[in-house]
């Protein structure tokens, strides 16, 4: 990260901004956790480095190299973390059309090159789920498990994904009857969920959420927005006890959200000037998070596009802010 500020901003800005991801801790308790976004979020960062050269106009020879790079990155972080699966997808699709309307735009060729490159690396892994199980651009059998759990109509049910086995060995930090509740709202759907297994029993999930969100999209709604409360402050759960713990989630998140919407105003009023990358990041993270909101997530998936969120606020307040410490000496009293 510090790397590739300093490209951009000036030794301070890329300092303070580098020191924060350093002490971001949110993202230390994935590390010894067998959870994609451990890797996704290094991978994340290669990609802010790499993308920088290969919008890179003066070192043109080069270019071609880290165009791709930038595209295996992107497929590789698809491989990783399925959902960028969908951000490939849906911005292969923009850049196509972008190229289109405008080919003497080189940004726009270079864009769709690299997610051309991208899908090509996820290839192997989409022929190899093709024939497992007959289905086209199927990345996971976890997807309507997450968006069931997600169009849950039931009051003091926020979306979040709920484990529904009774194992005695599993450690909850549960309400005292929230293993009723969830038997009394569930039971029936699962019943028919449980009946089949892998790609049937995903199936079986989206079928009954689609019918859930149809019949109560207010609900559905409500839940998204408890959803965005996970993924920057871990809050609200199901059927869960309150956590001190969840009061560290405050500070740095906290801090990065505010200045996030600082950030929009600048960024929108200055669009054209901002250099490609980081509106290629931009475009990249927007569909990352509105695709993570209407599925179940938790805090971890807001924590690897943290890197991608530093960078753009460090250029945009290098650019739009500045801030004295001192007071000037002509209004001393």
């Amino acid at each position: 990260l510090f790397k590739a500020l300093q490209r951009v901003v000036l030794f301070p800005t890329a300092l303070i901004c580098s020191l924060f991801w350093a002490c971001f801790y949110n993202s230390y308790e994935q590390i010894p956790l067998v959870v994609p976004e451990a890797f996704t979020a290094f991978l994340i960062l290669l990609l802010v480095f790499i993308l920088l050269m290969a919008f890179n106009p003066v070192n043109s020879k080069k270019v071609k190299k880290y165009i791709y790079l930038s595209g295996f990155i992107i497929g590789y972080i698809a491989l990783t973390k399925v959902i960028f699966g969908y951000v490939l997808a849906f911005m292969l699709i923009g850049s196509g059309l972008l190229w289109l309307i405008n080919r003497k735009v080189e940004n726009y060729r270079k864009m769709l090159l690299i997610f051309l490159i991208a899908l090509i690396t996820t290839i192997p892994y989409l022929i190899y789920t093709h024939h497992i199980t007959g289905k086209i651009f199927y990345w996971s059998t976890l997807g309507g498990m997450n968006l069931y759990w997600m169009s849950t109509p039931y009051e003091g049910e926020y979306g979040n994904w709920v484990n529904h086995t009774i194992d005695p060995k599993i450690k909850r930090n549960t309400i005292p009857g929230a293993e009723d509740s969830i038997t009394l709202n569930h039971q029936e759907d699962l019943k028919e969920i449980l009946k089949y297994k892998e790609t049937k029993r995903d199936d079986t999930y989206k079928k009954i959420a689609i019918k859930n969100i149809k019949s109560h999209p207010v609900k559905f709604l409500e839940n998204c927005v408890s959803n965005i409360g996970r993924m920057l402050f871990n809050f609200p759960y199901s059927y869960t006890l309150q956590k001190n713990a969840t009061l560290l989630r405050l500070p740095l998140n906290g801090i990065i959200v505010v200045c996030m919407l600082f950030c929009l105003i600048p960024t929108f009023i200055n669009w054209r000037k901002i250099i490609f990358p980081i509106r290629f990041l931009l475009f990249f993270v927007l569909l990352y998070l509105g695709g993570s909101t209407l599925a179940s997530a938790e805090t971890r998936m807001f924590t690897v596009i943290v890197p991608i969120l530093l960078f753009w606020i460090a250029y945009t307040m290098q650019r739009s802010m500045k801030l004295k410490l001192k007071f000037d000496e002509k209004n001393k009293e």
